[in-house]
């Protein structure tokens, strides 16, 4: 009967084991911050029950930006060790559970942020993964399953290395804005141009502000989502960021 009992035991823990929640399925939705002349991405996941295994190439133009830092590790086993740069505008990501028994986050949850500086050129880097120097592969504990990573263009302009002094506080409002947003630069003067970039990085904008106040409407150009400005008097960088269309 103790045997019988030893049995049931171990066959519920083996079931306990195999019905833990496993996806088929991992995505990678990166999303970025951008902060003076730095910009943080985060990697949010969706789907992320029962990893085992995860790794891949990340992409992104050097001439754009430059890598600072790798933070906010969010797995177990992740470290400094689990990133490498094998070539300019190369971050190798290889991570595995040593416990096997998989790991689990919630929709939403960044595993591991990236920094990088602006690195003088003016454009937008695309962020992409291949398998160039690391295998593109998430895995749970019976099989390799298909990561589908979210390609994000990064806002990238040109900055100084220098603060840039002027007296004029330059505010931007309402951010997230229903139908207008409106930049208003103050007692600001000179030749004051405002770029407008949609979320792959194209310029769909270029005014000259003439007064303290300029207002952008939403139209057939400029949807419900995401764009990023940068305001320049006589061609030096004065602010930069983003705002968003609801």
């Amino acid at each position: 009967m103790k045997t019988t009992n030893y049995i049931l035991a171990f066959t519920f823990i083996l079931l306990g084991i195999s019905l833990n929640a496993q996806t088929d399925t991992v995505y990678i939705i990166p999303d970025q911050t951008i902060v003076g002349n730095q910009v943080r991405v985060d990697f949010p996941v969706q789907q992320f029950e029962g990893i085992v295994c995860l790794q891949y190439t990340m992409n992104y133009d050097p001439n754009i930006l430059q890598f600072d830092d790798i933070g906010n590790l969010n797995l177990p086993n992740l470290n400094e060790n689990s990133f490498g740069q094998p070539a300019p505008g190369k971050i190798t990501f290889s991570w595995l559970d040593f416990s096997t028994m998989g790991v689990s986050r919630a929709d939403g949850e960044s595993i591991y942020s990236v920094f990088f500086s602006m690195a003088g050129g003016a454009g937008v880097s695309e962020l992409f993964i291949d398998g160039s120097f690391t295998a593109v592969e998430a895995c749970i504990s019976t099989q390799t399953i298909p990561l589908i990573f979210s390609n994000i263009s990064i806002a990238a302009f040109v900055t100084s290395n220098e603060e840039v002094e002027t007296a004029a506080e330059v505010n931007i409002f309402p951010n997230p804005a229903t139908d207008q947003v409106t930049f208003d630069i103050g007692t600001l003067s000179g030749n004051v141009k405002l770029e407008i970039y949609n979320s792959i990085g194209q310029l769909i904008s270029n005014q000259k502000m003439n007064g303290s106040r300029f207002s952008l409407n939403k139209s057939m150009q400029m949807d419900s989502g995401t764009y990023y400005y940068r305001i320049a008097a006589d061609g030096e960088p004065i602010k930069m960021g983003k705002f968003t269309f609801l």
